[in-house]
């Protein structure tokens, strides 16, 4: 008969005498994941601004068609599902250049433009010849309030706009794809 200090003994030399199994250390350390691709709403954008084209658009109708730029793009992005900016939208360029820069998690900035990139050049930001403007890529031109009309245009094409705004006004211009 053995005895419960024989049996004690017994387990615990069989704790000690069970083969540990270590699992292979692998040669090549994981590949991670690959980062998630960010969905912009560039090509809704795009879409949207072109549906939109010879409309007076306005979030906030306080402000005249000469300097309506601005409040036509928030009227834009707003339709597009886009409620990070204020009902009333943002009504001039240097706060809409504000703006983005203090929500750098909401748009991804790019050198060169594709269809449905906003296009900003910031007024007070150049030698002071002439206000800025803001609008969206398209394929051929830009989409933009049009000054003289107060409607929602194609009157800008890319190289108009850059010998305009970056050759004469000295404005920088930038471009923004909303997240």
């Amino acid at each position: 008969m053995i005895t419960l200090f024989a049996r004690i003994k017994q387990w615990i030399v069989s704790l000690f005498s069970t083969p540990v199994i270590v699992p292979p250390v692998p040669i090549h350390p994981p590949v991670p994941a690959p980062a998630p691709v960010q969905k912009t709403l560039t090509p809704e954008l795009y879409t949207k601004s072109k549906s939109l084209i010879r409309q007076r658009l306005r979030l906030d109708k306080s402000v005249p068609d000469t300097l309506a730029c601005a409040t036509a793009l928030s009227y834009v992005i707003h339709k597009v599902k886009f409620t990070a900016i204020s009902k009333y939208g943002i009504s001039g360029t240097n706060a809409l250049l504000d703006w983005f820069l203090s929500h750098p998690e909401l748009y991804k900035q790019r050198a060169n433009p594709t269809p449905g990139c906003i296009i900003l050049s910031p007024t007070g930001h150049g030698n002071g010849k002439i206000r800025g403007h803001v609008g969206i890529e398209g394929n051929n031109s830009i989409m933009s309030n049009n000054s003289k009309t107060g409607l929602w245009d194609t009157h800008w094409d890319s190289q108009r706009w850059y010998d305009y705004y970056t050759v004469y006004g000295g404005i920088k211009t930038y471009y923004f794809e909303l997240l």
